[in-house]
């Protein structure tokens, strides 16, 4: 049986590869995109992208979390349990996805005329239904492929992908610009049913792998402990955040002075993806991994991996980002052009409260994986209600800046009464997360004011710096001993493992 060592690096290699070439391919996608449209299309095509990705949320019921747990639980001891479980979680699906596309296609006319009032959108909606059935279907897919821990087929799916999306965008930039938004969705349709086509062969091969036959017997049994304790809280938690986070585009649209200020969080949002877009793979690998370790192993090991995973996401972003929020008045002018020089502001407030994310993200997997679905619901519950209420009180006044103030103010609360009830799990006796709070306080600061009163090339420099800094700092005052000798036995145990392959 494998080392927990050996799984993390094996997951942390395959997943880092996986997502540098998805997001190389990325940065190329969205800044093409968004050249090419402008700021009031861009919006356009956000909006189409938020409303399938709100109805493929809503549709799945939860049920790619779900698969996740229960395959990364019972898939090694028990894969006729995994069979029946998959079973019941595929049929409702394929229900729920027949049923959803028609409730997507009657609700058109009701959401282009009633509630966005862009009759633009409807033909762009139209043709949104097949991206929409097959996002719910490959969503649900690779939740399957990440259960069975198969994450170098993941990063094999991630990688193609990359390619594939960056190739389609860049055929329907240079087929037609008259139809581009239309050629946009009907580019990623494609992508979509590829993708689902590629991990469905992935999954088949994983079943196959582990001897476990897809079965719709005894189904009755497993209402409660598969869809009642768990996919109800995890669907319910889907259809809260996502919702809000439509109707957070839905008052830019409105109050916030047109839609190209949705064309602004796009590319601001991108930005703050691109850094994000490793911590948020890397914790997908954590559901299946805490899982295991705390059904298997000592509870002091789940507790010291949960900590160290929690400070290696915190001090691996934190140097990035206040790179980026240094140097990205440059780096919107640079990338997307001058028309997107005025979102600079959001861009960089955006940025700073996005060190909260990866900690987020692993204290829920943890709760996830400790069973503790409905704690983590209340949790989320409390975030919502705080943000609609911000959304409500700030996004008519400041416009996409108030959005900016909204989301921040919410996930700092939310992060921090999340983080408290944590402690009792994994007890912070050195006090190292305030020490870490006040550090990534101060040296964010300095990063706004060193983007507010430098231009050009001038904020690169000290962008440089900063990140030299903050990277210094972190390795004397963050990291203990004990780390840096773990860390050096992970690169050194990697090395080799690499020249054995060679």
């Amino acid at each position: 049986m494998e080392s927990i060592t050996t799984k993390f690096i094996k997951a942390i290699s395959y997943t880092f590869l996986g997502s540098v070439i998805a997001r190389l391919c990325g940065v190329v996608i969205g800044v093409v995109v968004a050249r090419t449209l402008g700021s009031s299309s861009l919006g356009l095509y956000v909006i189409v992208q938020s409303t399938i990705g709100l109805y493929a949320t809503f549709f799945g019921l939860g049920l790619g979390l779900t698969a996740t747990k229960m395959i990364a639980q019972h898939y090694v001891n028990s894969p006729e349990m995994i069979g029946k479980i998959l079973g019941l979680l595929f049929l409702i699906l394929i229900v729920s996805v027949v049923f959803g596309s028609s409730i997507y296609w009657w609700s058109l006319p009701v959401l282009v005329k009633s509630i966005y009032s862009i009759s633009a959108l409807m033909p762009l909606l139209k043709i949104g239904l097949f991206w929409f059935t097959f996002l719910t279907l490959s969503q649900f897919l690779e939740a399957v492929l990440i259960g069975f821990q198969a994450f170098k087929s993941q990063m094999f799916v991630t990688s193609i992908l990359g390619f594939f999306n960056l190739t389609i965008i860049v055929i329907v930039v240079l087929i037609n610009k008259n139809d581009i938004l239309q050629n946009l969705i009907i580019g990623g349709t494609i992508v979509a049913f590829v993708q689902s086509i590629l991990l469905l062969l992935y999954v088949s091969k994983e079943l196959s792998r582990y001897k476990t036959k897809l079965s719709l017997s005894s189904l009755k049994s497993l209402i409660r402990p598969v869809l009642l304790d768990f996919s109800a809280p995890a669907f319910i938690g889907k259809i809260m955040e996502q919702p809000l986070s439509w109707v957070s585009l839905l008052l830019l649209v409105k109050f916030g002075s047109g839609i190209s200020n949705v064309g602004g969080l796009n590319i601001i949002s991108n930005i703050r993806g691109w850094i994000l877009y490793f911590p948020a793979m890397l914790v997908t690998i954590l559901i299946p991994i805490l899982t295991d370790i705390y059904h298997t192993k000592e509870k002091d090991i789940f507790q010291r991996t949960l900590v160290l995973n929690q400070k290696f996401l915190w001090l691996t972003t934190l140097p990035i980002l206040v790179f980026l929020i240094t140097v990205i008045r440059l780096l919107i002018k640079l990338l997307f052009g001058d028309s997107y020089s005025e979102f600079w502001q959001a861009g960089a407030l955006l940025l700073a409260w996005a060190i909260l994310i990866p900690i987020n993200e692993i204290n829920d997997r943890a709760m996830i994986s400790v069973g503790k679905m409905w704690l983590s619901l209340g949790f989320r519950v409390v975030y919502m209600v705080l943000l609609l209420l911000t959304l409500i009180l700030f996004i008519p006044r400041f416009q996409l800046s108030g959005y900016v103030f909204a989301t921040g103010i919410s996930y700092l609360i939310y992060v921090f009464i999340q983080t408290c009830w944590l402690r009792k799990l994994a007890p912070d006796e050195s006090g190292t997360i305030l020490k870490l709070s006040m550090f990534s306080l101060f040296v964010l600061s300095i990063a706004y004011c060193v983007a507010q009163f430098f231009e050009g090339y001038k904020s690169l420099i000290g962008g440089i710096i900063m990140l030299a800094l903050a990277l210094s700092c972190e390795w004397k005052y963050f990291i203990k001993a004990e780390e840096k000798s773990l860390l050096n036995s992970i690169v050194k145990k990697y090395l080799k493992k690499k020249e054995d392959f060679s």
